[in-house]
């Protein structure tokens, strides 16, 4: 495989998937009328491995952060994921929060600024699986992302 490719783990990534995205649509919606009332404007990016990210923002309330980042699984490759996020709290600019699937088998931080119509940041996840390759809070395999990310306000 040639140097930066990404290749994916279809029992990983596919698990990974199926738990986020079912805490991410029960998050949404528990959270949908908020996060659309809530307005701000619009921005969209992309992560420091070559993902689009785009999430709303008003002078209090980050909402509907949507992004892919890249996990690297020592001994067994990288796969991509996807994930959403609501209601982060935003203070002179800056916010930070930490998200845990119910098993917490997979952790997210999402950190960043925003100064008038650019934002910047760092996103952290990590996801722990079993030997049989299911997600697993008490798992061995450990697989991390890190990435930064950079976005500009949509006209």
């Amino acid at each position: 495989m040639a140097s930066g490719a990404v290749r994916r783990l279809p029992s990983l990534g596919a698990d990974l998937e199926r738990t986020a995205g079912l805490a991410i649509v029960l998050g949404l919606s528990l959270a949908a009328a908020p996060a659309l009332a809530a307005g701000g404007h619009a921005f969209a990016g992309k992560t420091s491995d070559g993902h689009r990210l785009t999430f709303r923002a008003s002078r209090t309330q980050v909402n509907a952060f949507s992004f892919q980042t890249v996990f690297s699984c020592p001994r067994t490759g990288t796969f991509v994921a996807r994930a959403t996020y609501n209601r982060i709290k935003v203070t002179k600019g800056k916010f930070s929060a930490s998200f845990a699937t119910p098993t917490r088998s997979i952790r997210t931080t999402i950190s960043g600024s925003i100064r008038g119509r650019r934002a910047s940041g760092t996103i952290h996840r990590t996801a722990t699986f079993n030997s049989q390759r299911k997600l697993d809070p008490h798992g061995t395999l450990s697989c991390t992302s890190q990435t930064t990310w950079s976005a500009k306000r949509r006209h």
